[in-house]
């Protein structure tokens, strides 16, 4: 089992997780919810230090500039999928939902 793993000289030779989970050690679990509470503090701190929260407001911003082209096309298929009949009835029930000035522009 020792021979999978790197020797740490921790004593703990072949009893360390690997992957993502390489900082909690594989005994972790027989210590009870307080070392779980600092293998989450731990994993807290490794995920501020590779920069996550920067990558999670970039995923935001460029997630909500990609949201409206997403609907744009969904609109377009839609539109060119479906009956004309279908798609004056669906304006229309929406043209009495929506803000006047939005309902021209569905209208249009």
């Amino acid at each position: 089992m020792g021979e999978d793993h790197p020797n740490t000289g921790d004593g703990w030779e072949g009893r360390h997780a690997t992957g993502a989970w390489s900082f909690l050690p594989a005994f972790a679990d027989s210590y009870g919810w307080r070392s779980w509470v600092g293998s989450a503090i731990a994993g807290l701190r490794i995920a501020l230090e590779r920069d996550t929260g920067t990558v999670a407001a970039g995923l935001g911003f460029f997630g909500l500039f990609a949201f409206f082209p997403f609907v744009v096309g969904v609109i377009s298929i839609y539109g060119m999928a479906s009956d004309p009949s279908d798609v004056t009835s669906v304006a229309r029930s929406l043209s009495q939902t929506l803000p006047p000035q939005a309902a021209r522009v569905i209208s249009e």
